[in-house]
């Protein structure tokens, strides 16, 4: 080889001319091929050849590059343009290059940057990024990012508070109602209704209000207070309630049979204290008059003949 690793040549050491004697064909042939295969290797300066390899710069500067004004052609470019590992773009500057692309990777056509905005860039700012022979997709910025969910959250926020107004006060079936005490109120975590037939209210009806703090209370419908002050009001065969705990019951019964069993409206829970008898005749015996014979739920009398199916009134009083 003419030329050493360093690029250096070196003449044959049989290509000596001497003065006076012949040029013998054999050593002027050889040495032609020498000089052949050196230019062979010579880097044209119009590039008229490819390189065959690659070369070593050995730390020194390529300048004075052009500058890349058509991607398509493919043409080298600057160190300060570019790096073989990525692509750069200067300003607004389309900017063109190819990537290695995996099974999964594809090569990148070109990037640009649209909307610009300062800092993380403009609420509108995003990376056009082109794939070869595919269509352009956007990368957003941070600014883009945060306006999108930012506008996203006041929508939601509106369209809660529509429906919140369009329902009115009423909920969907099922649904629990909800809300935040203010002050020292307690929070409500539910409200339903309870003892409803189809949804419709009955004379036990009411809402029951759950609190937060594991505690509930209940708010009676129409229809169940009205019917607790009917029953209130409404003419009863006895009556109950005095101090506490005692119980005193007022009712009337026929006489059917000599001797018959008379049960209380409403059972005590032990014997009776007392019972009061108010017949039409005197012909009535009140278990002899011993009270062991009385029950917590009623009580024996003996007709002593007279007239049948008389009305007697009575009054017990004992322990509720």
């Amino acid at each position: 080889m003419p030329i050493d690793s360093n690029g250096n040549y070196t003449l044959p050491t049989t290509s000596t001319a001497v003065a006076g004697e012949l040029i013998e064909a054999s050593k002027h042939n050889s040495t032609c091929d020498d000089f052949k295969q050196a230019f062979n290797l010579s880097l044209w300066r119009d590039g008229r050849a490819p390189w065959t390899g690659d070369h070593n710069a050995n730390g020194n500067t390529i300048a004075n590059l052009k500058k890349i004004s058509d991607w398509t052609t493919q043409q080298a470019i600057g160190a300060s343009d570019a790096d073989a590992r990525y692509l750069k773009s200067s300003g607004s500057t389309l900017i063109d290059g190819s990537a290695a692309a995996n099974s999964s990777n594809a090569a990148i056509q070109n990037i640009q940057v649209v909307d610009y905005g300062s800092g993380s860039g403009g609420t509108n700012t995003y990376l056009q990024i082109t794939p070869p022979g595919a269509d352009s997709f956007a990368v957003p910025s941070l600014g883009m990012v945060e306006d999108k969910i930012a506008a996203e959250a006041q929508r939601a926020s509106t369209i809660e508070s529509n429906l919140q107004s369009s329902l009115n006060g009423k909920q969907p079936a099922g649904a629990y109602v909800s809300g935040q005490g203010s002050g020292s109120n307690p929070t409500v975590s539910n409200i339903q209704p309870v003892n409803t037939t189809a949804g419709a209210e009955t004379d036990t009806s009411y809402l029951q209000v759950a609190l937060t703090n594991g505690k509930a209370f209940p708010i009676p419908t129409n229809q169940n207070v009205a019917a607790q002050i009917k029953n209130y009001v409404d003419p009863k065969d006895y009556i109950s309630g005095t101090a506490p705990g005692i119980k005193v019951q007022a009712f009337t019964f026929q006489i059917t049979q000599d001797s018959q069993q008379v049960p209380f409206p409403q059972s005590f829970s032990s014997i009776p204290l007392a019972i009061i008898l108010t017949p039409t005749t005197k012909d009535l015996d009140l278990g002899s008059g011993d009270p062991t014979t009385w029950t917590k739920t009623g009580f024996n009398v003996t007709h002593f003949g007279g007239t049948l199916n008389q009305i007697v009134s009575v009054i017990a009083v004992g322990v509720g």
